[in-house]
C-alpha cells in the first residue's frame, strides 16, 4: 500500500460551483479528513444540515463525535480506526446525528483513505455522507404494522386464511392461523399450500366461480357454503372475502365463521315468528314496514292509535294532511337520503286527531331485498313531545339561570364602584378635615361633601336592604292618610333643593295638581321613596327642559301620580328591562350616567305591594313618562 497514493479528486479539493449545486440537489454531500492536520472539511450543504456556519465550525476531532449519538460514537470510531491500521479498505455505517436544533437524524457514512504519505500511512479520508431519516421512518412503521398484522393474525379467535388468486381461481392457501387450522381440522402446515384441483368445478370457488369474479370486481364479497371436512362431518361456513395486491401478488384475506348451529336454528326462528308478531304488535314505538317508495306495508297498532287513528282510518288517510307543512320539505330530503345512504334519523311534527301536534322522532332503514325481492324500509319513530317540551324548559331555565348569573355579577361590579365613590369621599375629606390651617368657608365645604357623600352611601345601601326585605316577604307596608296636594308640594321642594344641591340651572320643576283635593289612604315612606326614585331619574336624564310632577283622579277608586320629562327618553323595546333587578339599558363599564340598577326594580315592588301598578310612556329623544297607578282607599287597619 506504501508508495501508491490516490489522488484526491479535483473536484473534492477545490470544487467547482456546478459540482456543489449537483451534489446538494442529490442530497449527497462530501466529506474529507486529514490525518497530519487532525482536520475534517465538510460539504457546505452538510454543515447548512448541521446548523453551522464556517465561522462557527470546529473542524478539530472533539467536533467530530460531539454530534453522534452516544450510542453510535464507539462503533463509529472503531471502524474509522480500523480503516486507519489498514485492518479494512472501506468504512461504512449508519448513525444518528444530531443538528443544530438538537433533533436527531440518520446519517449514511462511507469513506476510504485516498491519499497515503510516503511511509504508506493513510494521510487523507474522504467520502460521501448522506440523511436517510425519512427512510428509516418509513421502514420502522412498515416493520410496526407488519407486527400488528401478524399479532392479530396469529392470536384471532376467527379462523383467517391469505389465498392467492392465480387465473381466475382460488389457487392456494399462502397462510393460515390457528384458529382456521382447528377449524378445518387439520395441521397449520398441511392447511397451507395448494388448493386441490377438484374444485377447479366449483360454482363458487372455481375458475368460472361467482365468489372469485365478483372479488375482482368490487374487491369484496360474503357467502355461505356448506363444506364436508375429512371426517365426514358437514359444516356450514360463512366466508367474509377482501382482495388485496402485495408485491405483485393477487391476494384474497378470508375470515371463516361456523354458521352451522345458526343454519339449524332457522326453522326455529320461523316458528317464532308468532312471537315477534306479538312484541311488534306490544311496543310503545311507532313500528312500520314500507316499501322503497314510502308505501305502508305493516304498522303496529301504536303507529296509528298514538295519533288518535284505527288501523283503517290511517292506511286512508293523506299523509301529507297530517305532517306540519315546515316539515314536509325535510321529510321529502331525508327520505333521498335514506335511499342513498341507508339510514336517515330526523324529527318532525304530526297533527293529533283533535288537532293538537305531536313531535316525533324517527329512524329508517333501508333493508336491500334479495335477488328479485324488493327493497323494503323499516321505521321506528318515538313520540318525544313531552321530552322536548322538558328540554325547551331546561333550555329556558338554563338561559335564565346564566342571565341572572351574568346580571348579579354586573351589578356586583357596579356596586363595588358606587360603594366605593362615597365612601372615598367620606375618608378622604374626613382627612382634610384634620388641618389646622383651613379656613372656615373650606371647612363648611368640606363638611357638606361628607353629609352628601353620607347621604349617598346611604340611600344605597338602603336600596340593597330594600331588596333583600322585599325578595324575603318581611316588608310590611305602614298605612296612613295622606294629602296629596301637600304632599307634591314637599316632592316639589325636594326636586329644587336636588336641582341646587346639583347646581343646575338647565331645568324647571313644574307641579300638576288635580282641580280637587285629595286624600287617600297609603304607605307615606314607601311612597315618597317611590316617587324621589322617579323625580332623581328624570333629573338625572334630562339635560334640559323641564320635569313635571303631580296627580289626577280618574274616578273615586284609584289615583294616577306621575312624574314626566324632556330627557333622553327610552326605547319601547326597553321598558321592561329596565325594571328587573341590576338590569341597566347601558351596562358598560364606562356609563355615561350612574347608578345601582336597583331603584325602578324596587319602586315597582313597593307599587304592586300597594296594590297598584307602575306604567311607562316614553320615545328615545322624546323624554319619558312614569306614571304610578294606586287605589285610593287602602286596607281596613289603617294608622291616623
Amino acid at each position: 500500500m506504501s508508495g501508491k497514493n490516490q489522488k484526491l479528486p479535483r473536484e473534492l479539493i477545490s470544487p467547482s460551483v456546478d459540482f456543489i449545486a449537483a451534489s446538494e440537489r442529490i442530497g449527497l454531500h462530501w466529506w474529507y479528513w486529514n490525518t497530519r492536520e487532525h482536520r475534517l472539511t465538510v460539504s457546505p450543504g452538510l454543515l447548512s444540515v448541521l446548523g453551522y456556519t464556517e465561522k462557527d465550525f470546529d473542524p478539530t476531532e472533539p467536533s467530530i463525535y460531539k454530534n453522534i449519538h452516544p450510542d453510535d460514537a464507539s462503533e463509529n470510531l472503531g471502524k474509522f480506526k480500523r480503516l486507519l491500521n489498514g485492518e479494512t479498505n472501506l468504512y461504512e455505517m449508519e448513525y444518528r446525528v444530531r443538528n443544530r436544533q438538537g433533533v436527531w437524524e440518520w446519517y449514511y457514512n462511507r469513506g476510504s483513505v485516498i491519499e497515503y504519505d510516503p511511509e504508506g500511512r493513510p494521510l487523507i479520508v474522504g467520502g460521501i455522507s448522506m440523511n436517510i431519516s425519512d427512510r428509516f421512518t418509513y421502514l420502522l412503521s412498515m416493520l410496526e404494522e407488519k407486527h400488528k398484522f401478524e399479532f392479530v393474525f396469529q392470536h384471532s379467535n376467527e379462523a383467517i386464511m391469505v389465498i392467492e388468486i392465480l387465473n381466475g381461481r382460488a389457487d392456494r392457501v399462502v397462510d393460515a392461523n390457528e384458529a382456521a387450522a382447528a377449524l378445518f381440522e387439520k395441521d397449520r402446515a398441511k392447511l397451507i399450500g395448494k388448493i386441490p384441483p377438484a374444485y377447479d368445478g366449483d360454482e363458487m370457488i372455481g375458475i368460472s366461480g361467482s365468489v372469485v369474479r365478483e372479488l375482482q370486481e368490487t374487491g369484496f364479497v360474503r357467502f355461505e357454503k356448506e363444506v364436508m371436512l375429512a371426517g365426514k362431518r358437514r359444516l356450514w361456513l360463512e366466508f367474509t372475502a377482501y382482495s388485496f395486491d402485495l408485491t405483485g401478488e393477487d391476494l384474497v384475506l378470508a375470515i371463516v365463521k361456523d354458521i352451522t348451529s345458526g343454519k339449524m336454528t332457522e326453522a326455529a326462528l320461523r316458528e317464532s315468528e308468532k312471537l315477534y308478531r306479538i312484541l311488534f304488535e306490544a311496543a310503545d314505538d311507532r313500528i312500520a314496514l314500507l316499501s322503497r317508495e314510502g308505501k305502508f306495508i305493516l304498522v303496529n297498532s301504536a303507529f296509528h292509535q298514538s295519533i288518535g287513528y284505527t288501523r283503517d282510518e290511517f292506511l286512508q288517510i293523506d299523509r301529507k294532511a297530517v305532517l306540519h307543512p315546515d316539515d314536509t320539505e325535510l321529510i321529502s330530503r331525508m327520505h333521498l337520503e335514506l335511499l342513498s345512504k341507508g339510514i336517515s334519523s330526523y324529527e318532525y311534527r304530526i297533527r293529533h286527531r283533535d288537532g293538537h301536534w305531536l313531535q316525533m322522532s324517527s329512524k329508517n332503514v333501508l333493508i336491500p331485498g334479495e335477488t328479485g325481492e324488493q327493497d323494503l324500509i323499516l321505521s321506528i319513530t318515538r313520540d318525544v313531545t313531552e321530552q322536548k317540551k322538558t328540554l325547551d324548559e331546561l333550555e329556558i331555565a338554563k338561559q335564565r339561570a346564566e342571565e341572572s348569573h351574568r346580571l348579579k355579577s354586573a351589578f356586583l361590579a357596579n356596586m363595588s364602584h358606587e360603594i366605593r365613590t362615597p365612601m372615598n369621599s367620606i375618608v378622604g375629606f374626613s382627612y382634610l378635615l384634620v388641618n389646622p390651617d383651613l379656613d372656615e368657608p373650606t371647612r363648611e365645604e368640606y363638611v357638606h361633601r361628607i353629609i352628601r357623600n353620607s347621604e349617598t352611601l346611604l340611600a344605597l345601601i338602603s336600596d340593597i336592604i330594600d331588596l333583600a326585605r322585599i325578595e324575603s316577604g318581611q316588608l310590611a307596608l305602614i298605612y296612613e292618610r295622606l294629602d296629596l296636594s301637600t304632599w307634591m308640594e314637599e316632592l316639589q321642594q325636594y326636586a329644587l333643593d336636588e336641582l341646587r344641591r346639583l347646581k343646575r340651572s338647565d331645568l324647571d320643576i313644574i307641579l300638576e295638581k288635580g282641580p280637587d283635593p285629595l286624600e287617600m289612604d297609603t304607605d307615606m315612606v314607601r311612597l315618597t321613596q317611590v316617587m324621589k326614585n322617579l323625580i332623581n331619574n328624570a333629573i338625572k336624564f334630562t339635560q334640559k327642559g323641564q320635569v313635571k310632577i303631580g296627580y289626577r283622579s280618574m274616578n273615586e277608586e284609584k289615583v294616577f301620580i306621575f312624574v314626566e320629562d324632556t330627557g333622553i327618553g327610552i326605547d319601547p323595546g326597553h321598558f321592561e328591562l329596565i325594571f328587573e333587578q341590576f338590569r341597566q339599558i347601558d351596562e358598560s363599564n364606562t356609563r355615561r350616567f350612574g347608578g345601582t340598577g336597583l331603584g325602578l326594580s324596587i319602586s315597582r315592588n313597593l307599587v304592586e305591594m300597594m296594590g297598584g301598578r307602575i306604567g311607562i310612556k316614553s320615545q328615545p329623544g322624546k323624554g319619558s313618562l312614569f306614571q304610578v297607578e294606586l287605589p285610593v282607599k287602602g286596607p281596613v287597619h289603617i294608622r291616623h
